[in-house]
């Protein structure tokens, strides 16, 4: 299958379009939410605890929806949840001027996301040939960082333009869209049918005992009751397959590893465009975001024509290094006194490049070394894994920037990156001087 027919590939290009549309909704929400906790409270740690919440329902949602994931039909999945975070979308109308409000339907919407996430990793290798899993992959994260543009950098102007009422409105058209892409995955139905469906296979089942069935959770069909007891063996099989493959080990740490970096910068984004550069918080989302996410998409882009000329292993260290060391020229150019925030675009492009390098390549490891039955707790564990990381330092972080500045999260963060990159540069020398004497 050429790149050409990746595109001519309909159940493939309905999913592509769905992830973009859900990505952008998800992201635009991320920011607006951020920016209007920020903008309530003038707290980092406000902040901070609205990105606590969301790793909360990650940590105990994500494994458990790999698990259901698995023996769930993927595209009843994906249907059902963008449809009901469609429905979600409304209620955070009348929740805008409260600060606690925003993160308690922040968490809910999260633990519906959890579903979407597995759902949709472990579907892409079933629409396309293993030989085109890198392209594939390589073209959802060129759109996911093009997302980020159209979310992250359009819920500035956004809220700007429609309100905080409206925006909410806006964005839910995102996912209700999203719902009516993935109804042409197959088997076909009609929207209406496809919705009704498949949110009834997931919440009430064919028979009539209701959501529980005796001992444990009723699905789709008879030969589909999950008790207690393979629930939880279930999870600790994808678990011990995760620990003793050491690719899929590697990939989800570091993929984990970079959303942490994400968490930690979504979180002193609207401080470090007041505090640090001076600029309106409405514009945090376009001189920040903007360029980050320029240099993940180019990076995307060229990974998907020339990634296979190199090692998964070196793109994975160059990329680290590029991340460390454009965090650390941020933190030394604000030093300068002039050229600040033209300097500061440039390297957080550069981030956005380092960004790209270490989630391609982890992305097609993750999805080549799992077999089908395990991808849904594979991606659902990374879920979990991310929320743990990303959750305690994003409110430490916030913490900090309330107390060092935003400056100094910055500094520590760039530290952290270098002590990953020496670590992983390390592990491949060991690795190299193995193959050589064998």
């Amino acid at each position: 299958m050429t790149s050409s027919s990746l595109y001519k590939n309909r159940p493939f290009l309905a999913l592509w379009l769905a992830q973009i549309l859900t990505q952008v909704g998800t992201n635009m929400l991320s920011f607006v939410l951020a920016l209007r906790v920020f903008k309530l409270t003038e707290s980092n740690t406000a902040v901070g605890v609205l990105m606590l919440m969301v790793g909360v329902a990650t940590l105990f949602f994500g494994a458990s929806a790999g698990v259901l994931v698995d023996r769930w039909e993927k595209k009843s999945v994906l249907i059902a949840v963008n449809f009901l975070r469609f429905l979600l979308l409304a209620l955070f109308i009348f929740t805008s001027e409260s600060p606690l409000l925003i993160i308690i339907l922040a968490f809910i919407f999260t633990v519906i996301t959890q579903f979407f996430v597995p759902a949709e990793g472990a579907i892409i290798p079933n629409l396309v040939r293993e030989s085109d899993l890198l392209r594939a992959n390589s073209l959802f994260t060129f759109t996911l960082y093009a997302s980020i543009i159209c979310g992250f950098v359009g819920s500035g102007p956004a809220l700007k333009f429609f309100g905080i009422d409206n925006v909410f409105i806006f964005i839910s058209f995102f996912f209700l869209l999203s719902t009516f892409l993935v109804t042409f995955l197959p088997p076909r139905l009609g929207l209406l049918e496809n919705i009704v469906s498949n949110i009834k296979k997931i919440f009430i089942g064919p028979r009539t005992e209701g959501f529980f069935s005796g001992s444990g959770f009723l699905f789709f069909d008879n030969s589909q009751i999950l008790n207690w007891k393979e629930f939880f063996r279930e999870l600790r099989e994808g678990i011990s397959f995760i620990r003793t493959k050491k690719p899929v080990f590697q990939a989800i740490i570091i993929m984990a590893f970079t959303q942490v970096i994400v968490a930690i910068l979504l979180v002193i984004a609207p401080g470090f465009a007041v505090q640090f550069l001076g600029i309106e918080i409405e514009d945090a989302s376009l001189v920040i975001m903007l360029p980050a996410a320029l240099g993940m998409i180019i990076a995307s882009l060229l990974l998907s024509h020339y990634g296979s000329r190199f090692s998964r292993k070196s793109m994975r260290t160059n990329g680290l290094l590029a991340v460390a060391a454009s965090l650390l020229l941020i933190f030394l150019v604000q030093r300068l006194g002039f050229f600040v925030l033209p300097l500061v675009i440039f390297f957080l492009f550069a981030l956005g490049i380092g960004n790209a390098l270490i989630n391609v390549p982890a992305q097609t490891i993750l999805q080549e070394e799992t077999e089908a039955k395990m991808r849904g707790r594979v991606y659902g564990v990374l879920s979990s894994l991310i929320s743990v990381g990303s959750s305690l330092p994003a409110v430490l972080a916030g913490l900090l920037a309330d107390i060092f500045g935003v400056g100094g999260v910055i500094l520590s963060l760039s530290a952290v990156v270098f002590l990953v990159f020496y670590l992983c540069r390390r592990d491949e020398g060991k690795n190299l001087l193995k193959s050589y004497v064998s």
